[in-house]
């Protein structure tokens, strides 16, 4: 009697019977030593995941070695050359470009409305080299005009500001939006012109004015 009472007290109040793990449960494998070859596949599998830069790839293949140290007692000096290899072969072979790499972001953070020097400061965190970004910028340049005018106006697009609001007073709403163009990286200057604008048409008018 008194075991049926302690099972159905078990059962009502959800309690879980301990057990065993299952003798063929998986378990975490330990990373290996690290080692030139298993250096070169993890860049191998880096690179088909994601575009990077030879710093990015280096970063990655670091914490590999750091991680080999302190679990193995490897030595993270013997193996550099490797990395030096490994970097050097997918260079070679157009996996690693740092100038692919810029032009793709330089893209990708213009069209999210980031001035240039923000998108000079994104490309330096990740170890793109200061003449590889001048030729890029240039580049963009060459090919948008006033680039800082229209990341402001595609910001503000994209943010719904100035022109942009569909709802609400926009006078109210004029200091906030030119806080949140100066947080963004923009001047007074270009973003006054943008959030005043009396229209949408009126603030893409802005840049054949500016030619």
């Amino acid at each position: 009697m008194t075991g049926d009472v302690k099972s159905s007290n078990t059962k009502r109040l959800g309690a879980k019977r301990p057990s065993a793990k299952s003798p063929g449960a998986k378990r975490r494998r330990e990373p290996k030593p690290a080692s030139a070859s298993n250096l070169a596949n993890v860049a191998e599998y880096y690179l088909a995941r994601f575009q990077a830069t030879e710093a990015m790839v280096r970063d990655v293949l670091m914490r590999r070695l750091r991680r080999s140290e302190r679990l193995h007692g490897t030595d993270p000096h013997d193996l550099m050359p490797a990395i030096d290899d490994i970097c050097a072969r997918y260079k070679r072979i157009g996996l690693i470009d740092d100038a692919v790499y810029a032009r793709s972001q330089v893209q990708s953070l213009f069209g999210r409305g980031l001035p240039p020097f923000r998108i000079r400061q994104r490309l330096m965190s990740k170890g793109v080299a200061a003449d590889v970004i001048d030729v890029t910028l240039d580049e963009l340049s060459e090919q948008a005009g006033n680039v800082t005018l229209k990341a402001c106006i595609r910001l503000a697009e994209r943010r719904r500001l100035g022109p942009f609001r569909v709802s609400g007073n926009r006078a109210d709403r004029r200091a906030k939006d030119l806080a949140a163009m100066a947080r963004a990286g923009f001047g007074f200057g270009v973003a006054s012109r943008v959030i005043d604008a009396d229209t949408i048409k009126e603030a893409f008018q802005l840049i054949d004015d500016d030619f």
